[in-house]
């Protein structure tokens, strides 16, 4: 009886849900459902961002790349989740006043506000994706004030890599790495404060020159898609470079 008795209770146990056995820890996962609330990244180096969903694909993000009070913070705007629309860079600088000796004019980088609006809809993600985007760069900052205005059309191009199979915090999910390119085009007629830019003496780059790249890896059950590299071919912008290593939902 002793045995057939140790059967019936390993047949029980069995038969219970993960979350039910003692001691056992299931991982609490992610569904499309919690993007609405908000779902927490945590990236290499510790740092974090917040996605959120507005519904119809319409997602933001912001993400904080700050330590000791110096650093970037970032502000996205996605459409169909993927496909940055707004894109609001911020330079933090931490007070390094010395005693008596006063630091003025930190912070010279300011704020950098990009638009790209897509001239042609972006696609149901992930699929690959070729247009031209309206482009405007804003920059503002405590001690430079606010810098022309340059905007213009660039070419773009999003490529979708292979959907792969991976476990984050637990988890399994499918993601698929996306590739986005903005790039200056002989036709991008960009301008600095309305003034064609070869009149307001500015020095333009080669055609083909990325003034954006940006990779994102877009997770397809949940219907985002996470900002982990970003930078040009100019050095204008601040570069991220950060893997995802942690996922949850926004406390």
């Amino acid at each position: 009886m002793r045995f057939a008795k140790v059967i019936l209770a390993r047949l029980i146990l069995a038969s219970l849900p993960l979350s039910a056995v003692p001691g056992v820890a299931v991982a609490d996962c992610l569904s499309a459902d919690d993007l609405a609330a908000g779902i927490e990244v945590t990236v290499e180096g510790g740092f974090t961002a917040v996605y959120r969903g507005r519904g119809f694909g319409d997602v933001t993000a912001a993400a904080s790349h700050v330590k000791r009070g110096s650093g970037y913070s970032w502000e996205y705007r996605f459409d169909r989740g993927l496909f940055v629309i707004e894109e609001r860079i911020t330079e933090h600088e931490a007070d390094r006043s010395n005693g008596d000796a006063v630091v003025v004019g930190g912070n010279d980088g300011g704020t950098i506000t990009l638009s790209m609006i897509p001239q042609k809809a972006v696609p149901q993600a992930p699929a690959d994706w070729t247009s031209t985007v309206n482009y405007r760069r804003e920059q503002d900052g405590p001690s430079i004030g606010p810098q022309p205005v340059v905007a213009g059309k660039l070419a773009a191009v999003m490529q979708v890599l292979p959907e792969k199979g991976v476990k984050i915090s637990g988890c399994d999910y499918r993601i698929a790495p996306v590739e986005t390119r903005l790039e200056l085009a002989s036709s991008s007629n960009l301008r600095v404060d309305s003034v064609a830019a070869a009149e307001a003496g500015m020095e333009l780059p080669a055609p083909g020159t990325a003034l954006l790249l940006r990779r994102q890896i877009y997770f397809l059950d949940l219907g985002f898609g996470v900002v982990t590299r970003e930078g040009d071919e100019v050095d204008a912008i601040p570069v991220i470079d950060h893997g995802i290593i942690g996922m949850a939902r926004a406390g």
